[in-house]
């Protein structure tokens, strides 16, 4: 529950929430935006932290790929000392 109020507030921001579809199957993401923005009350976060302990290993390894190319796809680009934005 603690890792998905994280997530919560990183898809607020605008630039962030292509990744987040990417990322979570539409059932639990559905659940994920239903939550809604900085709700910080951690108990709101539990059935869905419950609903994805019990999925399937196969669909949460799933889940636990896609977070991760996510993270490798925004990985810092330089070319020298230059950081590339874009």
């Amino acid at each position: 529950a603690h890792a998905l109020r994280a997530l919560r507030f990183l898809y607020s921001l605008e630039r962030n929430r292509k990744s987040f579809k990417r990322v979570f199957p539409p059932s639990i993401f559905e659940r994920f935006i239903e939550i809604g923005q900085y709700e910080r009350e951690l108990q709101k976060y539990v059935p869905l932290a419950a609903s994805i302990m019990t999925m399937p290993a196969e669909k949460r390894d799933l889940i636990r790929q896609s977070v991760n190319e996510m993270v490798d796809s925004d990985a810092d680009m330089r070319v020298g000392r230059y950081l590339i934005l874009g």
